[in-house]
């Protein structure tokens, strides 16, 4: 049905059956406000399908060919599954509860409104959504035509397209670096080759290591490489002008991207800019503008809408009252400010409110919770919120105006456009401070309700109905202290009775750390006991610091991972807090369970104020972490130039090295932060000699960083020569005196053995493992283990449980023998490590990785599945009987089968257990 005659019949039948369903919303009686709703939604429905309708008629019409509708939009409408099957079968439904009973039944109905709130709401967000589509369908979108275009009629094995759609409000996100990291990103995607070139694969390895992203210089040098494997690139930008506030900044990445080949065609979209078209002086231009028709039909639905207009009986009285119309974008926003004062006061203080709470939240707030914000304002002291005291949904949104919007799918609620925020933020920035301070006020209100006296939730469907419940939840946790500091002495009392309530602190830890993703344990991987004071250190907040430490809150107070207030500070970059945390004697060398301190935290997220504080402190900077790292080795990671350069200046030691022989030197070497690597040269380091010196010293040159090889190699060419001495890794068990020592369970006889063919590993084996494993060791700091649950030849299996957060695990502990080839077990270690960081809702999750080299063992935590042990089976009965072998294999393809069809059960759950054989 994806010819224009069919989809033209079914337009007509539509326009029908939406006629039929207007003519019997103005017969009934009652829910006179929802039938004017629903009838108005109808009839603005009814236009866009005859303009519709206009439109597909004049695809055979060789003189409206600018406005006709695109064979693939004419597809998309009349497809089985579109836009106009959703919208006749809504009509349809709507029609069915509307229509009169016949005969006898017709007599003795009521004719009423057989609509409630719930289902009228559902109604119009279904019709919205029909429109939405049908317009889509009708629009002719320039980049995304072009993006189209290339990608399915003109694709070719020479030739790729990549795109970026700008966005105003993810400004602060759209940098150089994401921007570029996108496009090659993209073109990654459309390499002929399975395999990726091996200067990805070694940025990667580099970066993933560390937890660091590549540089924006980085990118570019890799996709300057990489646009040389095709013969043309087409690259869109759409919407140019929503970039950056700053449109220097818009043309310095379009600047970036020319200047990557001059093989790249590159084409942008944009409002209009004198900046904008004098850059793009010589380029080919073509002007979009909305067309006549569509013009003409959103008025005449405006008209038919909105009261004021069509009200009018002459064409004279038309003309004068769009004579009144504002002229500019400001006046517009102005005009529709005086719609909202001119409501009544109840709905003024409302609209207000929910205006510039919008324009204020550090975050996209929805519907839901913008009705229990507004709800919690006005409660009485120590009452706990019901259903009762949230206002109307649709009243929330329509006392705004048009000047927000909200997103059918997440009930997101935004600015209308993002011209409106900027309109607020130049000219209203007394009202979006007050509503700053008002949305941190109701948040500590909320944490405190009677609500929440339950206390912390003990799993993840107790977590989930509770959000469910109180939506404001998971935004008042994390974001209460975002704007406290400019409440000053007036925030006080409220976070003194916040800090008072053990139960609201608890919560507030709980859901301030919810993720995103939903896996198993998703609500109880959080740290217990932090403390009121750690948490509100968790924000720029230093006089309330102040007056909590005076109200005798424990200024070493920490919860389970030991952060202590200074350690949480210092992490985030808050200086004054550091400062002020010091001045009230925190201890400046503290260290958390994971062995950091506040030095090594701030060092390593590149907080450069924050490091000269702690060392104007007399912070030891000589203290090591996990591993024997440093904080100079911290922050040659972040690629920090001014963070290294204190740390320098400040007497670090420049020829330390970890437990598996890296210095600073060779991280910021193998991780491509030039800078960085000259400026610990000239002042005196080298290379350490052994394989991490190596392994740097040919890493470099493949990034092309020649002249830093040739800077760093002038003076021990002879050590280059030198034969790399073989060390065992007992050498390092002597590690720091503050390495606490490992309690792994006690290895059998055959674990025994493998220890012994473990300490035949080279140093280099070890730190090639460890850079699998991004250096994480450390397993006994965060785990305990418990009674063995079974075991396998090489493998034992432990129930543990995580020292920070609590939830129970399984452990795997099995021996890394040396008759296996070191790239095997590398390739190995690092698949384990992607299944960790993503893990599948159909395998078992992999919760973490650790390897122990003095040991020789590796620790794997899954996910507990009860009644999954095929290896500990196999082990203890040593032989199955061909009926027992049948059994097992009948339920692995049984597994295997739901994985191919991504049923969401966990594939553990279909493995052994004593019922099955």
């Amino acid at each position: 049905m994806g010819d224009p005659l069919s989809v033209t019949a079914s337009v007509i039948a539509i326009l029908q059956l939406a006629a039929k369903t207007t003519q019997y919303c103005k017969d009934l009686k009652d829910g006179s406000t929802d039938r004017v709703r629903l009838r108005d939604e109808l009839r603005s429905a009814t236009c866009l399908l005859e303009m519709l309708k206009d439109r597909i008629e004049d695809v055979n019409d060789m003189n409206a060919d600018t406005s006709a509708l695109r064979p693939s939009s004419i597809e998309a409408l009349g497809r089985p599954d579109g836009p106009l099957f959703h919208f006749k079968q809504l009509l349809e439904e709507i029609v069915a509860k509307l229509t009169p009973q016949g005969g006898r039944g017709r007599l003795k109905q009521h004719v009423t409104w057989p609509f409630d709130k719930k289902e009228i709401a559902q109604l119009l967000a279904s019709l919205e959504r029909c429109k939405s589509h049908i317009s889509l369908a009708m629009q002719n979108d320039l980049a995304s035509t072009v993006i189209n275009y290339f990608e399915t009629e003109k694709r070719s094995p020479d030739a790729s397209c990549a795109f970026f759609y700008c966005d105003y409000n993810e400004r602060n996100d759209q940098t150089a670096a994401n921007v570029l990291s996108s496009l090659l990103q993209q073109l990654l995607q459309q390499l002929p080759s399975q395999h990726l070139p091996s200067d990805i694969v070694s940025l990667y390895n580099s970066h993933k290591k560390y937890g660091t992203r590549p540089t924006s210089n980085q990118v570019k040098d890799i996709l300057k490489s990489l646009t040389s494997r095709f013969k043309q690139i087409h690259i869109i930008i759409d919407a140019l002008d929503e970039y950056s506030e700053a449109y220097e900044e818009a043309l310095q990445i379009v600047t970036d991207i020319r200047c990557l080949s001059l093989n790249i065609k590159l084409m942008c979209t944009s409002r209009f800019s004198t900046t904008f078209d004098g850059y793009f002086e010589d380029a080919k231009k073509l002007e979009v503008s909305a067309q006549k028709a569509d013009v003409v039909s959103y008025l005449t639905s405006q008209f038919q809408r909105h009261y004021r207009l069509s009200k009018h009986i002459s064409r004279k009285d038309v003309r004068l009252s769009l004579r009144k119309l504002p002229t500019t974008l400001g006046s517009t926003y102005s005009d529709a400010l005086q719609r909202i004062y001119s409501q009544d006061p109840e709905s003024v203080s409302l609209a207000e409110s929910v205006l510039f709470w919008v324009m204020c939240a550090r975050r996209p707030l929805t519907l839901p919770e913008l009705q229990h914000i507004y709800a919690t304002r006005g409660l009485p002291e120590d009452t706990g919120i019901e259903e009762d005291d949230l206002p109307d949904a649709d009243i929330v949104t329509s006392v705004c105006r048009g000047l927000v919007k909200v997103e059918s799918e997440s009930q997101e609620v935004r600015a209308v456009h993002y011209t409106a925020q900027q309109f607020f933020e130049d000219s209203h920035g007394q009202k979006i401070r007050e509503a700053k301070s008002s949305l941190t006020r109701i948040s500590l209100t909320y944490l405190t309700l009677p609500n929440f006296s339950d206390g912390i939730c003990t799993s993840d469907i107790s977590m989930l109905r509770r959000l469910e419940r109180y939506p404001f939840l998971d935004y008042a946790a994390k974001y209460w202290g975002s704007e406290a500091k400019e409440l000053g002495d007036e925030m006080w009392p409220h976070l003194q009775k916040f800090a008072a309530n053990s139960v609201a602190v608890a919560v507030t830890s709980q859901a301030s750390t919810i993720p995103n993703s939903r896996f198993s344990n998703w609500s109880q991987e959080f740290t217990r006991g932090v403390p009121a004071l750690a948490l509100a250190a968790s924000f720029d907040l230093p006089p309330m610091l102040r007056r909590l430490v005076a109200d005798g809150h424990d200024i070493e107070g920490h919860g389970s991972d030991c952060e202590t207030p200074l350690i949480r500070a210092a992490a985030r970059g808050l200086t004054e807090n550091v400062r002020v945390l010091l001045d009230l004697g925190a201890c400046i060398n503290a260290r958390d369970r994971m062995n950091d301190t506040s030095l090594l935290r701030a060092a390593k997220n590149g907080h450069e104020e924050t490091t000269r504080v702690l060392l104007e402190r007399s912070a030891d900077i000589h203290m090591k972490g996990l591993s024997g790292w440093t904080a100079l080795m911290s922050a040659a990671t972040g690629g920090n130039i001014r963070v290294v350069q204190l740390l320098v200046r400040a007497g670090a030691d420049l020829s330390a090295e970890s437990a598996w022989g890296d210095s600073a030197m060779s991280i910021a070497t193998r991780n491509g932060h030039v800078e960085i690597a000259n400026f610990l040269a000239d002042n005196g380091a080298i290379l350490p000699k052994g394989h991490a010196g190596r392994r740097a010293s040919i890493v470099a040159p493949n990034q092309d960083h020649h002249p830093l090889v040739r800077h760093l190699t002038a003076d021990y060419e002879a050590i280059a020569e030198r034969p790399l001495q073989k060390q065992s890794s007992v050498l390092m068990v002597d590690l720091p005196e503050n390495q606490e020592k490992e309690e792994l369970p006690e290895p059998s006889a055959r674990q025994r053995e493998s220890h012994h063919e473990a300490s035949e590993f080279q140093f280099d084996d070890v730190s090639d493992m460890m850079a699998a494993l991004n250096d994480k060791v450390g397993f006994s700091r965060r785990h305990d283990l418990g009674e063995r649950l079974g075991k396998g030849h090489f493998v034992e299996v432990f129930p543990c449980s995580d020292k920070v957060t609590g939830p129970r695990y399984a452990a795997k502990v099995f021996a890394v023998k040396c008759n296996t080839t070191k790239r095997s077990m590398i390739h190995e270690f690092h698949a384990l490590g992607e299944l960790v960081q993503n893990g599948l809702p159909d395998i078992i999750r992999m919760v973490d990785l650790f390897f122990e080299p003095n040991l020789g063992q590796a620790c794997l935590i899954l996910e507990v599945a009860p009644g999954g042990e095929l290896f500990n089976y196999i082990a203890t009965k040593q032989k199955l009987t061909e009926a027992e072998t049948r059994c097992i294999f009948r339920q692995l393809f049984s597994a295997l089968q739901l994985l191919v069809r991504h049923t969401p059960r966990r594939i553990s759950s279909q493995l052994t257990g004593h019922s099955m054989v």
